[in-house]
């Protein structure tokens, strides 16, 4: 999750979309400004769901592969001074999100802004599912790594 997140995190903020947002991982609340100068995107896991392959896990593929399809959850945090600003900037997360070739989302949902007395600001929360798949090794794999870590203790 944590390279997800990364990766996330350097594609938005490499975008002249978000030039003048900052993307961080979080943003605890000692850290935050007041009152809030630049717009904040927070990237955070929200969970895993593993969902398992029928056919004994066989997900497909030239080479077979066996394993389970897996749904990524995703929290959103958008800070920013106005409500209208919040909304504009979701709109411009979800154009890039869904541009983003590595992932493969399947849906992104908001909630309304909320104003935020602490950071004199509005934050909107919002939450994104990414489909992915968690692949077991094949048998000649793990007897391959099995044979290769053998080999390296002697």
């Amino acid at each position: 999750m944590t390279e997800l997140k990364t990766q996330i995190i350097e594609y938005l903020s490499g975008l002249a979309a978000f030039e003048a947002t900052k993307i961080v991982a979080s943003y605890p609340e000692k850290q935050r400004a007041f009152p809030l100068g630049e717009p904040v995107i927070t990237v955070e896991a929200g969970g895993v769901e593993l969902v398992s392959a029928g056919l004994g896990g066989y997900l497909g593929g030239s080479s077979p592969l066996y394993g389970a399809s897996a749904v990524i959850s995703l929290r959103l945090g958008i800070f920013c001074p106005t409500a209208l600003e919040c909304s504009k900037l979701f709109e411009r997360l979800c154009n890039a999100l869904f541009d983003f070739s590595r992932l493969s989302l399947q849906k992104i949902t908001c909630e309304r802004p909320q104003y935020d007395a602490k950071t004199a600001a509005f934050i909107l929360e919002a939450s994104a599912e990414i489909k992915s798949a968690w692949v077991v090794p094949s048998q000649e794999e793990r007897l391959f790594n099995e044979i290769c870590l053998k080999e390296t203790k002697l």
